[in-house]
């Protein structure tokens, strides 16, 4: 007796089990792909926004400029804040305008994060996260002195730091920096008037 033509239904079987495990493999393997995606994709994402923020940091230290003796744009920093002057400030809109600003490090015990925020007359915003509670600014002189504040108890100080850090954490792997050098003058420079003689004495 002649076999007909097409698939028993024990080979219909070994065809769909086989179809099953090899369609079962590729959908592990694309889960895999996935999760590997979505982690490469935090990770560039942490990293991409930590060096914005360094650099956002860091372009508002070297702005930094001297204000008038005894104005609010005298630049006064402390371990949780600073303020001053700065021709790079984060609104993009002021940029190469002397901008008075203010940074400050809030510290959200929850998370056990220290927040660094940024403010202006036009922007507030959050520039980073730190991972630790334990984060100050630091403030170093031409001989590489630290101090906890600026301008330091000492005679005649440059309004300008040298140096500015942030530091967090306090040793081994916890510990972190960030360091930048104002670029531009120390004191104020002397006003047209005064240079020339105008509106001076007779």
């Amino acid at each position: 007796m002649k076999r007909s033509a097409g698939f028993t239904l024990l080979e219909m079987l070994v065809v769909l089990a086989i179809t099953s495990m090899v369609f079962a493999l590729l959908m592990e393997s694309l889960q895999q792909a996935f999760r590997i995606q979505l982690k490469l994709n935090e990770v560039t994402s942490d990293s991409t926004g930590g060096a914005l923020a360094d650099a956002w940091f860091r372009d508002l230290i070297e702005g930094l400029q001297p204000g008038e003796r005894l104005s609010p744009q005298v630049f006064k920093g402390e371990s949780t804040a600073l303020s001053g002057l700065t021709l790079r400030p984060v609104s993009a809109s002021s940029e190469g305008m002397p901008t008075q600003f203010t940074l400050s490090l809030v510290v959200d015990r929850q998370q056990q994060v220290t927040r660094l925020r940024y403010r202006d007359a036009t922007l507030e915003a959050e520039l980073h996260a730190f991972p630790s509670a334990e984060v100050r600014f630091v403030y170093q002189d031409d001989d590489g002195a630290e101090f906890e504040q600026w301008p330091p108890n000492r005679n005649d100080p440059p309004q300008i730091p040298a140096l500015v850090r942030v530091v967090w954490g306090k040793s081994g792997a916890d510990f972190g920096e960030l360091v930048a050098r104002p670029s531009g003058p120390v004191v104020p420079l002397p006003a047209a008037a005064g240079i020339f003689g105008i509106g001076g004495a007779p």
